[in-house]
């Protein structure tokens, strides 16, 4: 992710005088890639710890931490060097399984297998600065408005009998940012690589995760 951030800063950086951009106007688009999902699995533990009836408690997790976000796009090229976006956003779901166990002398053995998956609609401003009439390179701030769900269900090793279930989903307002590149072909089409970070999204109810995805878009201009 680090090296991408720096080939998008150094297209920025290189990109000596500005030339003329896209058309200003309405412009829809689609796009799918890459999420690294970075769960705080403390905060899931402890959330799963007060879903287990005593006496059980997790004692070791693990996460799989990577998922397929696909994204629709609606935008409006303010000016040729500012644009403003609304778009849904599926950032895919990450697959959560932890063990569970008994204090001595009553010694248990439970497998609890979740879920935690988010979506939601991001509200950006693009600050876009034209390198020629095919390339563009941007950058982006904004406020991701969603949604969490965790849904977990622990079973004795013994007995396969479920002894706890949880399922929670709650809202999440957070920090959006990326950078990106556009390349305009055809008039009217624009094919689009952006990075985009969301630092924390979720809370103690749901459980929390960072989101670096790597998207690619095709965007049609009025």
């Amino acid at each position: 992710m680090r090296f991408t951030i720096g080939l998008l800063a150094a297209a920025i950086a290189c990109a000596a005088s500005p030339a003329i951009a896209a058309d200003d106007g309405f412009y829809v688009g689609v796009g799918m890639g890459y999420s690294q999902v970075d769960i705080n699995k403390n905060k899931l533990n402890r959330k799963l710890d007060e879903a287990l009836p005593a006496p059980w408690f997790v004692d070791g997790s693990s996460t799989d931490e990577t998922a397929t976000p696909y994204t629709f796009i609606v935008g409006y090229r303010i000016l040729p060097y500012l644009a403003a976006e609304v778009s849904y956003i599926d950032m895919g779901s990450a697959d959560y399984k932890a063990h569970a166990t008994t204090p001595a002398p009553l010694i248990g053995s439970a497998t609890i297998k979740g879920n935690w998956s988010a979506d939601g609609w991001p509200l950006s401003l693009l600050g876009i600065w034209p390198v020629n009439e095919t390339w563009e390179v941007f950058g982006r701030a904004g406020l991701f408005m969603g949604s969490v769900d965790l849904t977990a269900r622990a079973v004795d090793n013994t007995t396969d009998q479920q002894i706890a279930r949880e399922s929670t989903s709650n809202n999440s307002n957070e920090f959006i940012w990326g950078l990106g590149v556009n390349a305009n072909f055809m008039d009217v089409w624009t094919a689009r690589f952006e990075y985009q970070a969301m630092p924390s999204v979720g809370n103690n109810d749901t459980g929390s995760a960072s989101f670096d995805n790597l998207l690619f878009s095709v965007l049609y201009r009025f």
